[in-house]
């Protein structure tokens, strides 16, 4: 007798392990369900409810979750998620801390950026180098630099070019020891002398450290058979025939 109690026993709680769990609701609609003020009707007033649903997926807030974990908290008032590891404060994002996935508050990666104009009139000779402008830094780290040319150059050729470099320093003038970055040889098209040319360029520049000081330099050069200059600025800081610069971080 006792044998057939022991199976029937053991058949019972087979079934239970199948069965849906229901806390404070008497109609559960997932494998586990919590109902905290027990008025859930089908899908209403499910705001305070806690679900896991046979896939796995833990709800708050929903009987539905679509997720491992989904919360949600339109109109109640509460922010969804409260994490005190004793790294939080104002304005910090949720990261990774570690290659473990393993998340903590971080701050916010940092971000910069300059838009200015080259102004006045200057003429830079081909075959010598001319430094062009520098602008300082405040955080080391990878920047990218867009140079939209705008001038002139007295001469007449099919095809004009200048080398344009950027480096990095210590100081806001030209100086032997910069360290070279990134640079390019940029060709156009100029069959009329002293006309209106215009182009954009881009370089990737690595500052590495804070406060130093990001520069550019410019060699014109094709046609080396000729001496001739190109020149920017027109009357006093007239923008038309100045260059642009945008420096930001990335």
């Amino acid at each position: 007798m006792k044998k057939y109690v022991f199976i029937a026993a053991i058949v019972c709680f087979g079934c239970q392990l199948q069965a849906q769990i229901g806390i404070n609701t008497e109609s559960p609609q997932g494998v586990l369900h919590v109902d905290a003020k027990g008025n859930t009707s089908s899908s209403t007033n499910v705001s305070d409810d806690v679900m896991v649903n046979k896939s796995g997926n833990m709800g708050v807030g929903t009987i539905s979750p679509a997720t491992k974990l989904h919360i949600e908290t339109a109109g109640t008032g509460f922010p969804a998620m409260h994490l005190s590891d004793g790294t939080e404060g104002l304005n910090k994002v949720l990261g990774s801390k570690d290659a473990n996935g393993n998340m903590t508050w971080l701050a916010p990666p940092y971000s910069w950026a300059r838009a200015f104009y080259l102004t006045g009139s200057r003429s830079f000779p081909n075959g010598s180098e001319s430094f062009l402008f520098s602008t300082q830094i405040p955080k080391a780290g990878t920047y990218v630099v867009v140079l939209r040319w705008w001038g002139r150059a007295n001469v007449s050729y099919p095809i004009i070019s200048a080398y344009l470099y950027t480096r990095e320093g210590t100081t806001s003038t030209a100086s032997s020891s910069d360290i070279g970055r990134d640079a390019v040889e940029y060709y156009v098209k100029y069959p009329t002398n002293n006309g209106v040319f215009s182009f954009t360029t881009i370089f990737r520049v690595t500052i590495s450290k804070d406060n130093n000081w990001l520069k550019m330099y410019i060699t014109p050069s094709t046609p080396i058979s000729q001496r001739y200059n190109w020149i920017i600025g027109g009357s006093g800081t007239d923008r038309n025939y100045n260059p642009s610069v945008l420096v930001f971080k990335i």
